[in-house]
């Protein structure tokens, strides 16, 4: 598979997503939207472990801050965060992508 999208994403799911999305290698294009807003519904992205040829990520929704993960995407070519409502500035770990 090298599309992916996910809809209604809650904060309990994310177990069941990472280890899903953890077997995809060949995954491409990742859009992952989340559209509550209880403090139960932020997704924590950090348990997943993207496949490096992922050359597409937009995330919708409340998280707790920025996947540790995403500075380690080199193929990454667009990123989109929407209704994040992030508090650190995401820039700094983003300058290191290139391709982005």
């Amino acid at each position: 598979m090298r599309n992916l999208g996910l809809s209604n994403v809650r904060g309990e799911d994310r177990i069941i997503l990472s280890s899903s999305i953890n077997e995809m290698q060949h995954l491409e294009t990742l859009h992952v939207e989340s559209r509550f807003q209880g403090d139960d519904d932020v997704v924590d992205l950090d348990l997943i472990s993207l496949p490096t040829k992922l050359r597409k990520l937009e995330l919708n929704g409340i998280l707790q801050k920025l996947p540790e993960w995403i500075p380690k995407l080199q193929n990454l070519v667009e990123l989109s965060l929407s209704e994040s409502r992030l508090t650190e500035d995401p820039l700094k770990s983003l300058n290191c992508l290139q391709h982005l």
